[in-house]
């Protein structure tokens, strides 16, 4: 596929706390030499506690911060992955008018990581420019609950389901399949449209 063929990609990633979403986003985003936006690391920037970090208020600042740098991201021409939970369909829908408003295709990717699983990758992460330590009954909590609020992907939407248990080079490798998949469809699509 040459670079006029293959559409500007804005993948929005969804999962739980822990379920590896950071960790498989920054192998994508050197794979495919996209820009990386992280609403953790935006977190990081806005505030100094936990607490801060964590409270509610704060949210919309922090995403509105996460429109306003994928908007300038995608104006670069550069695929752009949101590193962020995209886990109800409205977050995903505001994400697709981004990507829409700049001629770009949406795609949510979702790393389905069992809670038990996530909560243990969450507890044993370092501490780094994205992530913090969290208490572990707050992380626990934020897993299940997750699994009870997650609005998978319905029909249409153009999205990827991973499974988090697999290492992270049999992910990228599914990732890879499916998104031709998804390119294919889009490249058919449009073609037919210009007949």
């Amino acid at each position: 596929m040459t670079p006029r063929e293959e559409p500007q990609l804005l993948i929005m990633m969804m999962g739980t706390l822990g379920a590896g979403k950071s960790h498989f986003s920054r192998q994508l985003a050197e794979e495919m030499d996209a820009e990386r936006v992280s609403v953790d690391a935006f977190r990081r920037q806005l505030f100094r506690t936990v607490e801060e970090w964590l409270h509610p208020g704060n949210y919309r600042k922090v995403y509105d911060l996460l429109d306003r740098r994928t908007e300038e991201a995608l104006v670069t021409g550069r695929h752009v992955i949101r590193d962020a939970r995209h886990d109800s369909r409205a977050r995903r829908q505001a994400g697709g008018r981004i990507a829409a408003r700049r001629g770009a295709l949406a795609v949510a990717v979702w790393i389905n990581t069992p809670p038990q699983v996530a909560v243990g990758r969450a507890l044993n992460r370092p501490e780094g420019a994205d992530t913090i330590k969290l208490d572990e009954e707050f992380v626990k909590d934020k897993a299940h609950r997750h699994a009870e609020t997650v609005e998978p992907p319905e029909a249409g939407e153009l999205a990827i389901e991973i499974d988090g248990r697999l290492p992270l080079e049999e992910q990228l490798e599914y990732f890879d399949n499916r998104l031709a998949l998804i390119l294919a469809g889009y490249q058919g699509q449009n073609s037919a449209g210009a007949d």
